[in-house]
């Protein structure tokens, strides 16, 4: 069996690519032949080099942007030329896919509709994974055409959602009947489950770049603490954040609360493991989490969470049984539960150390892949 998928990214930053990497292994180890089309250069290029997967670089432009970019004759004439020119990488497409004659092809995620049609046309499968939501204020992606966009989704052999909040949320513009619910997944840990110990300095890690990440609530719950005396802690705030405007903000407000020396930005981390050792608790903001693979990796490592109360996050944490959770923008309530795990650690890291080994059970990414292949596998049975 030979699968195309198609990635909106070359750089290896963000849940999807992570995912698609451990996709494309396991698609080799069981004799799946995958190639890859991508649409930018970067250093995942450099990754599928590295494990033999043939790829081609096709620059097709996204059909979801930021709400700035929508709306105004400029940006109304940014998006004729796209289209323009997706029409010509169309050609480009075609010829790949008439070559590859692939058994199904796979859109990792739903920003960009690359070859979706082109594929129908071709009677090659498709499945089309949703991870992101979109459309739902301004800190998500908007559609060029809604109606467009959803008609194209639904046409595909099978819809895979991240999450049931996901399948949920779709679900309202989409028929259910062809989606599918396949959780996400990590790398487990191959160590033995461990009870973490306090350091003197509490050392709390946040992950993520993008806005919808929700950084105020920590840097605000974080000046709390320090009003009420407490002083043994330090955050490090992890991602890439393509929004410099939003990250200066964000900068200027932890210098105005006189916590520069206790709030440091590390940007991208390429080895998050080395960061996950160093952390006494976990925390999430999020104001929309389609899955949420940071949590899961902290609670696999046994490190206690707290996160907001909001979608994906209040799944994948089992409706709170896994971690403590805040109210989106209580960052009075943040700072409480901060509070609470730093004063009873050993409580909550021997409590962690239960989710973790419930965590490492049902959040594998080889769980997650053997899933997807077999709705590749059963597409191809059916065609």
């Amino acid at each position: 069996m030979k699968v195309v998928f198609f990635s909106s990214t070359g750089r290896t930053v963000g849940g999807a690519i992570m995912c698609l990497k451990e996709i494309l292994l396991y698609c080799i180890e069981h004799q799946i032949e995958p190639f890859v089309i991508l649409r930018s250069r970067g250093d995942f290029e450099e990754y599928l080099k590295q494990i033999g997967v043939r790829y081609k670089i096709v620059s097709y432009h996204d059909w979801l942007r930021p709400k700035k970019d929508h709306g105004g004759i400029r940006n109304e004439l940014k998006w004729k030329i796209k289209e323009i020119q997706n029409i010509f990488l169309d050609r480009k497409v075609y010829k790949i896919l008439q070559k590859e004659k692939p058994d199904v092809y796979h859109l990792n995620v739903i920003y960009n509709p690359c070859g979706a049609e082109l594929a129908h046309m071709l009677g090659i499968p498709v499945v089309w994974h949703l991870r992101e939501f979109a459309e739902i204020n301004e800190d998500t992606p908007f559609f060029r055409n809604r109606e467009e966009a959803y008609k194209l989704i639904a046409q595909s052999d099978r819809i895979v959602c991240v999450s049931r909040c996901i399948k949920e949320f779709y679900s309202q513009f989409m028929p259910s009947d062809k989606m599918t619910m396949i959780y996400d997944g990590i790398v487990m840990p191959t160590d033995e489950v461990k009870m973490r110990k306090k350091n003197e300095v509490v050392h709390i890690t946040l992950s993520g770049g993008a806005r919808v990440k929700g950084h105020r609530d920590l840097i605000e719950a974080a000046r709390v603490l320090l009003g009420r005396g407490v002083e043994n802690f330090y955050i490090k705030i992890a991602g890439r954040f393509v929004d410099e405007e939003y990250l200066a903000r964000l900068k200027e407000l932890v210098i105005e609360y006189g916590l520069d020396s206790r709030i440091e930005f590390i940007g991208f981390q390429k080895h998050m493991d080395t960061l996950w050792q160093e952390t006494d608790i976990a925390v999430v903001c999020s104001r929309f989490e389609s899955f949420g693979l940071s949590i899961c990796e902290a609670m696999a490592r046994a490190i206690p969470v707290i996160c907001a109360k909001s979608t994906g996050s209040y799944e994948v944490t089992n409706q709170g049984e896994y971690a403590k959770l805040y109210e989106i923008g209580n960052y009075k309530q943040l700072s409480d539960a901060l509070f609470e795990v730093m004063e009873n650690y050993k409580t909550s890291a021997e409590y962690a150390v239960q989710v973790a080994q419930k965590v490492r059970r049902i959040y594998s990414i080889n769980k997650s892949c053997e899933e997807l292949v077999g709705v590749f596998r059963k597409l191809v049975r059916i065609s």
